[in-house]
């Protein structure tokens, strides 16, 4: 079963998230509720064509407390990566970027609004920005958090004193 699509996703009629939740099939309903709002309805297009083909609804997802070193073994692809340090250094001297409700969110909490997803290596699973052959990288890898995982690693980085020792993290495995 596939999830439904968002109505107007990428235009300003797109349904609110209350509607798309209502139509959730219940045949889906062990699919963690944060995920259907920041993964799927907000980056429908992105789902549906890169991660529900790889069968992302049917992994088995567990929310789990990951410590800052955890946090930073978090691997991504290194230019991804060297750009989402660029962004949490920003965070520390960019005026216009700590003004964001994100930035100010992290910022005052010291951990995300929003667990971050990340994928367990060994997962018959392609990245969708991977090079034929490769598969999710060592340990696991950011699947969605980008922005969130940035800012995150930019605290760490910058050791800022509001910063939590543990942040909550959706732990995927895939299971094909």
């Amino acid at each position: 079963m596939d999830a439904p699509e968002v109505i107007g996703h990428g235009s300003p009629m797109v349904e609110q998230f209350g509607e798309y939740r209502r139509r959730w099939p219940p045949e889906l309903n062990a699919f963690p509720e944060c995920l259907i709002e920041s993964w799927v309805y907000r980056h429908w297009a992105q789902f549906r064509i890169e991660w529900m083909p790889q069968g992302a609804l049917n992994w088995h997802y567990e929310k789990k407390s990951f410590s800052n070193d955890q946090i930073m073994q978090i691997a991504h692809f290194e230019s991804d990566l060297r750009t989402m340090d660029y962004w949490g250094d920003q965070l520390f001297v960019n005026r216009a970027r700590r003004g964001r409700w994100l930035a100010k969110h992290m910022l005052e909490h010291g951990t995300t609004p929003v667990p971050i997803l990340v994928l367990r290596a060994g997962a018959n699973v392609r990245h969708p920005r991977a090079f034929e052959g490769e598969r999710i990288l060592e340990p696991y890898q950011i699947v969605e958090g980008h922005m969130r995982l940035s800012y995150l690693r930019g605290m760490i980085r910058h050791k800022y004193s509001a910063l939590k020792e543990n942040h909550d993290v959706w732990f995927a495995t895939s299971g094909i």
